[in-house]
């Protein structure tokens, strides 16, 4: 580090997501700076394993309580004569996570020196993107799994992460813009042109007697 580099400290991990060639990237919030200056940054040049391990953990208690609201709301519910008013909920949030930052994030100064917490480790891998709020509901999902056809309802496959057995998991996005997580072996076995697409447009080609 030289004496003219400007030290900037993470503060904390906003958002994060997947770019062209399935990289990760997070949504970075500096100290001392305001948040319409937050910044997308590669995960290799975040070294502050302590804030996106409470990054990730957030992001499942978020994805836990979805599914316990959506499971409750499934219950069937009884008549007891009468008209009855539901109680209204109030919205859902979550600190420091919105578009407009996402929007408005600009590029920090150059000679940049990100200050780490902690020396990096192989990070979780996500559970959800970007898109969770399109997810499909765990009973159209079932629904889906008795068709053995899915290439005319699937619009494309967006990415694919490993679970943490080390297993892939495709990203499925289908034709009404709804989005769902399956094992490759499903996608693979239902939609095998969707899936060979997928691949076929991240191969990096070599024309004949190219060195490597």
């Amino acid at each position: 580090m030289s004496d003219n580099d400007e030290v900037y400290t993470v503060e904390a991990v906003v958002k994060h997501r997947t770019v062209r060639g399935n990289s990760l990237e997070f949504l970075i919030k500096w100290k001392d700076y305001p948040s319409s200056e937050n910044t997308w940054e590669a995960e290799n040049d975040v070294y502050a394993k302590d804030l996106i391990d409470e990054y990730w953990i957030r992001i499942n208690e978020k994805e836990k309580k979805k599914s316990e609201k959506s499971a409750s709301h499934s219950k069937p519910r009884s008549s007891t004569g009468g008209s009855s008013k539901r109680a209204r909920e109030p919205p859902s949030t979550i600190a420091i996570d919105s578009d407009t930052e996402e929007e408005t994030a600009a590029k920090p100064p150059a000679k940049v020196t990100k200050v780490a917490h902690s020396t990096p480790t192989r990070k979780p891998t996500p559970p959800v993107s970007d898109d969770d709020e399109d997810r499909l509901s765990k009973e159209a999902i079932e629904e889906l799994l008795k068709i053995k056809n899915w290439e005319t309802k699937v619009r494309e496959i967006e990415t694919v992460h490993r679970d943490e057995d080390g297993g892939l998991v495709l990203h499925v996005r289908w034709q009404s813009n709804a989005i769902s997580f399956h094992k490759a072996s499903v996608v693979n076995e239902r939609c095998p042109q969707k899936v060979i697409k997928f691949y076929e447009e991240r191969l990096t080609f070599r024309a004949p007697g190219e060195k490597r």
